[in-house]
C-alpha cells in the first residue's frame, strides 16, 4: 500500500481533551475560507514530491602545473588554477519530520 507523509502542508493539529486523552487529528481546510478544520483521516501529503535531485550547475575548471629543473640544486615550479562555479538552488517544500511539538492555548485562558 502506498501512502504519503503524515506531515501536512497546511499543518497537523493533534487535539487532546482536558484529561489528556486524544480527541483527534486535524488540518486546515483550504477549500473554503481557510477558517475551518477537517479530519486528517486519509489525508496524505508529499506523495510523489517534486524534490530536485540534481541542481542546474555551470562549471568551468582549468589547471596547469610546470616543473623545471634549472640544475642539480635549483628547481622552479608554477601552478595555475581557475574555477568559475555557478549554481541555482530550488528547495522543494518539506515538513518538520523530527516530531517537534508546540502547545497552543486555544481556550483564551492564561
Amino acid at each position: 500500500m502506498c501512502s504519503g507523509s503524515s506531515t501536512s502542508d497546511t499543518g497537523r493539529f493533534e487535539v487532546y481533551r482536558p484529561d489528556g486523552r486524544r480527541y483527534g487529528s486535524y488540518t486546515l481546510d483550504t477549500s473554503g475560507s481557510g477558517n475551518t478544520w477537517k479530519d486528517r483521516a486519509g489525508y496524505a501529503w508529499n506523495f510523489a514530491p517534486y524534490n530536485h535531485l540534481q541542481r542546474p550547475d555551470t562549471r568551468w575548471v582549468a589547471g596547469g602545473f610546470l616543473n623545471y629543473d634549472f640544475n642539480e640544486v635549483a628547481e622552479g615550479y608554477l601552478e595555475v588554477m581557475y574555477m568559475n562555479d555557478r549554481t541555482d538552488a530550488q528547495i522543494a517544500p518539506s515538513g518538520d519530520f523530527f516530531g517537534n511539538t508546540f502547545l497552543l492555548n486555544v481556550d483564551n485562558r492564561c
